[in-house]
């Protein structure tokens, strides 16, 4: 009998030392699966905080979306970003941070892709002390304007839909305008002129001489303008009925006669002896002409039309036209929406390797 009880105790305590080994093991499991949830979900959650950031700057009307277009457009004009300390980054307020996240930098890099430029933008986290790096990708110039094509109108044709066309050259034509950028153009914006002309080299002053003149038959300009530069960015607009006209002068004596900016016009576009223009021409109810005897005008760059007067394939007749992305690029930052970044991927990671 003795020894049953023996047994007995023995057994029990094997088995409580079991159920002890069990139940410890069941905790620890538990702790751990714990842990596993709990540093996943710090995990995820650590990666769309920066996600967020990179959301922010794509916010249209927020500051900064301003300041990223700003970053883009600097590197459009000079080719490049901005000196440091800054230069292509945008730092997010504290207010808009989650308290256990410190990183505020969003960075941002461009690189080219199947001959089309595009961005990259990334952001990082901290939260809970894991680290984290979302990418964004995106593009940078509206598509709309980067097609390639030295002539753009509601006739082109392209990957884009009538419709998108149509509406786009609605929005450019319907109260033409540009914005100024760094306040480093004067934009003579005129609607009360019937004709503009425009002398490229002045024979007493060599600079660029605009000439303004209020009615059709009008012999001596009202008003006259120097332009210590050789850009123009010039909108002639008309409220009333009659179409306005702009002619454009090269001196006879020079043998190229080279200007640069932008250059609208409710009505016709004169050009006489052999000029260069390097930018962008937009012509609403109107069309080209040209006369020189020393060769055709140069045209670098674009030209955009809507309710073109006659065949738009003529203008390719009268001047040498070349689609040029640089000076698209250049100028281009002066219309709206020209840069207008959109993402299309957003991933964990870096920067793009160029």
């Amino acid at each position: 009998m003795d020894n049953d009880k023996g047994s007995i105790l023995i057994l029990s305590i094997i088995i409580g030392a079991i159920m002890f080994l069990l139940s410890n093991f069941l905790l620890y499991a538990i702790h751990l699966d714990n842990q596993i949830v709990t540093s996943s979900v710090n995990n995820t959650q650590s990666y769309y905080l920066a996600e967020d950031k990179i959301y922010l700057c794509f916010d249209e009307g927020s500051t900064y979306y301003d300041e990223l277009i700003s970053i883009l457009k600097h590197y459009l004009k000079y080719k490049g970003f901005s000196n440091p300390p800054n230069k292509n980054t945008i730092i997010i307020d504290k207010e808009d941070l989650n308290l256990e996240d410190t990183k505020r930098k969003v960075k941002t890099d461009t690189f080219i892709k199947d001959n089309i430029l595009n961005g990259c933008i990334v952001a990082e986290s901290d939260y809970k002390s894991i680290d984290k790096k979302v990418c964004g990708i995106f593009t940078v110039i509206n598509p709309l304007y980067n097609m390639g094509e030295p002539i753009v109108s509601k006739n082109i044709d392209g990957e884009f839909e009538k419709e998108d066309i149509e509406e786009f050259i609605n929005q450019i034509f319907n109260g033409f305008k540009l914005e100024s950028f760094e306040d480093d153009i004067e934009i003579i914006d005129v609607d009360s002129f019937h004709r503009v002309d425009i002398y490229i080299n002045d024979d007493k002053t060599e600079n660029m001489r605009i000439d303004f003149f209020k009615y059709e038959d009008e012999i001596k300009p009202i008003e006259k303008k120097y332009l210590s530069k050789d850009e123009i960015f010039l909108i002639l607009k008309n409220k009333k009925d009659s179409k306005s006209e702009v002619n454009i002068y090269g001196n006879e004596k020079k043998v190229i006669n080279t200007f640069k900016g932008i250059i609208y016009v409710d009505g016709n576009l004169n050009l006489y002896n052999k000029v260069q223009f390097n930018g962008i021409i937009a012509i609403n109810s109107g069309k080209l002409n040209v006369c020189s005897k020393i060769g055709k005008p140069n045209i670098k760059g674009m030209f955009i039309v809507n309710n073109y007067m006659e065949d738009e394939k003529l203008i390719e007749e009268k001047v040498n036209l070349e689609y040029r992305q640089e000076m698209v690029d250049r100028f281009g930052i002066y219309l709206p929406e020209y840069v207008k970044p959109k993402l299309y991927i957003v991933r964990e990671g870096g920067m793009i390797k160029k």
